[in-house]
């Protein structure tokens, strides 16, 4: 008898498991990157199409790595963040430029 825990391949690149009440558990065989909706930095949707690579490497929106990652990637990546102030003046500072929607 397989165990339960045990998953076995199913179409394309996902595999499934049974589950004990009968229906079937099917995942990715990889785990998935998801890129969230908004910035855990400045909190700002991610729109930009460099975003999601951004995020990847640096946990933020491409706008914030320019301004704050990069000119400090040594504090960065041993978990330095920018302080309340210096966000609130990024985003007061931000919120002059307007948003450009494509139908």
């Amino acid at each position: 008898m397989r165990d339960v825990a045990e998953f076995s391949p199913y179409f394309g690149d996902r595999k499934f498991r049974d589950h004990p009440l009968g229906f079937k558990i099917i995942v990715p065989n990889e785990d998935i990157k998801i890129t969230p909706l908004f910035c855990p930095i400045c909190d700002e949707a991610m729109r930009d199409p460099a975003d999601p690579e951004s995020f990847d490497k640096w946990e933020a929106c491409s706008r914030c790595a320019e301004l704050f990652a990069y000119p400090k990637r040594d504090a960065w990546l041993t978990g330095w963040r920018p302080s309340i102030e210096e966000l609130n003046k990024y985003r007061s500072e931000r919120e002059k430029i307007p948003y450009i929607v494509k139908w």
